[in-house]
């Protein structure tokens, strides 16, 4: 894997992660994953899992596992 995309893949569990612990909203996760704000967290988020945060994520159960 590329180092670019893993650091995407990094940043996007550390966004997930402060979402699914319930801290915040879309913007309190997406500064927590160091995104520049919500939007790029949503296109990051469909772009690596097909669904947006707010559209999809509330209906999946997983798990980020360190």
């Amino acid at each position: 894997m590329p180092p670019a995309k893993l650091l995407q893949w990094l940043q996007l569990q550390r966004a997930l992660r402060a979402l699914v612990g319930g801290g915040g909203g879309l913007a309190d996760a997406a500064a927590a994953g160091g995104f520049a704000d919500q939007s790029h967290f949503t296109r990051r988020c469909a772009q690596w899992l097909g669904v947006t945060p707010s559209a999809g994520l509330a209906a999946f159960a997983f798990e980020i596992v360190p």
